[in-house]
């Protein structure tokens, strides 16, 4: 039997997930904020956000690849940890791990509640949060 990725280690990758997409956009507003204070650079500045806003979506592109292909995100990846169909223990492909599971509860994620109780479900003994629930995924130690 798989054995199920620790609540640290999925806390972990969710971290570097949300690291590796958001230091993009804080550059920019960074970049931006240093802009509005320093008008003759106004074209260095804008093709640097167009930049940051370019590799922020190839980051993004990456990631859903990975999700679909082998059920890790960049954090996943570096943890070592993936989620798999729940019933064949294999990646659940482009329906269940990316259009259920990422991006059916990251809009549902943005209800606090829901991100609440979906963040607590992770301490049930099966390890499965309710976005794990919806997708019919678990999250496993890779090989």
């Amino acid at each position: 039997m798989a054995k199920l990725a620790t609540i640290q280690e999925r806390f972990f990758a969710k971290m570097i997930d949300l690291g590796i997409l958001s230091i993009p956009p804080l550059i920019a507003i960074y970049i931006t904020d240093q802009w509005m204070f320093n008008e003759p650079q106004r074209d260095v500045v804008a093709y640097t956000i167009i930049g940051i806003i370019v590799g922020f979506f190839i980051i993004l592109f990456v990631q859903w690849v990975l999700i679909t292909a082998r059920g890790q995100s960049i954090g996943k990846l570096v943890i070592k940890i993936r989620m798999v169909d729940k019933s064949n223990k294999k990646p659940g492909g482009f329906l269940q791990n990316l259009v259920v599971r990422t991006w059916l509860t990251g809009i549902l994620n943005g209800s606090l509640l829901f991100f609440f109780v979906d963040s607590l479900f992770v301490f049930r003994k099966d390890r499965r949060t309710i976005h794990d629930l919806i997708a019919r995924t678990i999250v496993i130690k890779a090989k």
